[in-house]
């Protein structure tokens, strides 16, 4: 080595513009200075990383070469010395020496470099002291180099002062893009595909269930048998008063008879028969109803009963519903929005319901009307019930599928679309 070599490149040190400009030197072209088989550039301190090999373009981490590195340099004999030291595979743990010759010639000069960095030179033949004071004085220059490319307390500062109004400036776009910018407004709802003017079977009077006659779901026509009431206690009732009226005419023809001749029996005439009217009266009455204890089907379409078996024999008081009949081509959906997914919904709002036997294929429909009062639904949320109708459907969904509801509700900003639930919590959580 002659010292116009040295000079030459401390002088392509103090050229070097980067950390990369300087390892890519120091690797590749201190044979000038010191004759070696493999040079690397390696990170010790607190990144363990492979910064440089000599006779790569870039260094290629995480490999077997890499991370077999990485270990050597943490050995603890590369940590007693500030200074160039030569290392064998004697000095280093067994488990490293078991592979050195794998990666690397017999013979190491560790140089400690600043910023937690090392210069690793590697050759067959053993190093002499001369080329150690070299490499201790190559060492120190490699050191001021790396130092000098370190970024200023300055340049940091500028630099975060940079990144921070960077920041800034898009938190400050952001929020007024989502006070300016308008999107629709969407809330979701469990849903229900329920009959639409389905004809209700109810009980024309008091009386027990005592047959019936079809099964859920069941495709029924006009004027079908669907329940047959108990016909005894009314059947009762009617010969009780078919006798009444029967005696009422009786006494009428004896008055009759005996009005010719008496006075009073005349004058008690009209009294029998209006008796008699009233007794015809309530006889049309109980025949009447002895016709209304056999329910039969007012249109054609399907009977819906949640269970005919448990029917038997149950009580039923005038007015009540047993059963609907549907078309299973005319359906709706009723639906339950939650008391906190409460928003503004116009008139004909869009919907899209997304049954759970078919979510991909959705059916669109317009709302009808929303209950102004909340009430407990069947799963026992309480929430405003409403119906909307299904539109353009070539195929209607059946009645009693289940699923969700997708409503689009009124235009609103971005931020409101965002913030809405969180500004709803803390006002309740403010009392404001």
């Amino acid at each position: 080595m002659e010292v116009a070599d040295l000079l030459l490149m401390q002088a392509k040190l103090r050229d070097c513009q980067s950390l990369s400009d300087i390892s890519h030197l120091v690797v590749n072209e201190s044979t000038k200075l010191l004759n070696y088989d493999v040079a690397m550039l390696v990170g010790h301190s607190t990144r363990k990383e492979l910064l440089a090999v000599s006779g790569l373009p870039e260094a290629v981490p995480h490999t077997p070469f890499s991370d077999w590195l990485e270990q050597l340099v943490k050995e603890p004999a590369f940590h007693l010395t500030l200074k160039s030291r030569v290392f064998t595979p004697a000095d280093v743990s067994l488990e490293i020496a078991a592979v050195w010759h794998e990666y690397l010639p017999g013979n190491l000069l560790c140089c400690r470099l600043t910023d937690g960095k090392c210069l690793v030179l590697a050759r067959s033949e053993s190093w002499t002291d001369e080329e150690t004071l070299i490499a201790d004085y190559w060492s120190a220059a490699v050191s001021h180099a790396i130092w000098a490319c370190r970024p200023s307390t300055a340049s940091k500062l500028r630099a975060n002062i940079f990144r921070a109004r960077n920041v800034l400036a898009l938190i400050a776009a952001s929020l007024v893009a989502m006070v300016i910018v308008p999107t629709v407004q969407t809330i979701t709802a469990s849903a229900e595909i329920v009959p639409l003017n389905p004809a209700i079977i109810r009980s024309p009077m008091d009386a027990v269930i005592d047959e019936v006659n079809i099964e859920p779901n069941q495709p029924v026509d006009a004027g079908e048998l669907l329940i047959s009431l108990d016909k005894r206690d009314v059947q009762m009732r009617y010969s009780v008063v078919a006798q009444d009226l029967e005696i009422a005419k009786a006494e009428y023809r004896r008055a009759n008879q005996a009005a010719i001749g008496d006075n009073t029996s005349a004058s008690s005439l009209p009294a029998l028969r209006a008796r008699i009217s009233q007794q015809e009266t309530e006889l049309e009455y109980m025949r009447s109803l002895l016709q209304q204890a056999t329910l039969t089907a007012s249109q054609s379409g399907i009977a819906i009963v949640d269970d005919p078996v448990s029917l038997l024999g149950t009580p039923v008081k005038i007015g009540q519903q047993l059963m609907m009949v549907a078309s299973p081509g005319s359906v709706e959906i009723e639906f339950w929005v939650a008391i906190e997914d409460s928003i503004t919904i116009p008139p004909a709002s869009i919907v899209n319901f997304y049954p759970n036997v078919r979510p991909d294929q959705p059916y669109g429909g317009e709302v009808r009307y929303i209950n102004y009062r909340a009430e407990v639904s069947p799963a026992g949320i309480l929430g405003f019930r409403g119906r909307a109708s299904l539109e353009g459907a070539d195929k209607m969904p059946r009645l009693g599928w289940r699923g969700t509801l997708k409503i689009e509700g009124s235009e609103v900003s971005l931020f409101y679309f965002l913030f809405r639930r969180p500004i709803a919590t803390a006002r309740q959580w403010l009392g404001i």
